[in-house]
């Protein structure tokens, strides 16, 4: 039997996504939604939930945003984001930007901070809510 390399990523029905780059390059500029289990081993997952959406005013930009996932992240759920955002960022024809809330975003500003496909452009304090935000951008 063939030793399975982790991480795997998988759909919320249980199948894995087998192409990543192939999922990567399909996320298009219309409002959608993405729910995926991250396998990081026979006994260790997390689910990781984002939307993606085009900038309103350049049809060029899609945003990706509205993160669910673990606020603390260990290594392996960090390099797995990390790997997934790297190829989000190489693979898709469009420039991505993100925005992260440091408090509730640690697991996936650790991983983007580790990227060399993204840049952090700039980091504010919301005058609406006083949350720190961070804006990340695609760089390949």
């Amino acid at each position: 039997m063939p030793k399975i390399k982790y991480p795997l990523f998988c759909s919320t029905n249980g199948r894995e996504i087998k192409d990543l780059d192939y999922f990567a390059s399909d996320i298009r500029d219309e409002f959608d939604e993405y729910e995926i289990i991250i396998k990081l081993s026979e006994n260790e997952k997390f689910n990781f939930k984002f939307c993606v959406n085009q900038s309103p005013f350049c049809c060029g930009f899609i945003e990706l945003g509205n993160f669910r996932m673990p606020v603390y992240a260990n290594e392996k759920q960090s390099n797995a984001l990390l790997h997934l955002f790297d190829t989000l960022s190489k693979e898709n024809e469009f420039q991505l930007f993100i925005c992260t809330v440091t408090s509730t975003c640690q697991i996936l500003e650790k991983a983007l901070s580790e990227s060399k496909f993204w840049t952090q452009v700039k980091s504010f304090n919301n005058p609406n809510t006083i949350n720190k935000i961070t804006l990340w951008v695609s760089n390949k």
